[in-house]
């Protein structure tokens, strides 16, 4: 079965096949950069904010959470 077609029905047959190639690449690619964007947020570490006479206490937790962690 030979299919004789024209350079221009070629090209319609190669746009209409990558017309939903393209569209499902874009979907993708959207939740990929949501889950990525996720995993980004999550490793950066907790920024606290604290008044000096708190600071002691501060720092005495944050040694305890590393001691049992690390």
């Amino acid at each position: 079965m030979n299919h004789n077609l024209s350079m221009s029905a070629r090209m319609v047959v190669f746009a209409v096949v990558m017309l939903p190639v393209l569209v499902i690449v874009t979907l993708c690619d959207k939740e990929f950069r949501k889950e990525n964007s996720k995993t980004i947020s999550a490793a950066k570490p907790l920024i606290f904010s604290y008044a000096k006479k708190e600071m002691a206490e501060v720092d005495l937790f944050i040694a305890e959470i590393k001691e049992l962690f690390f």
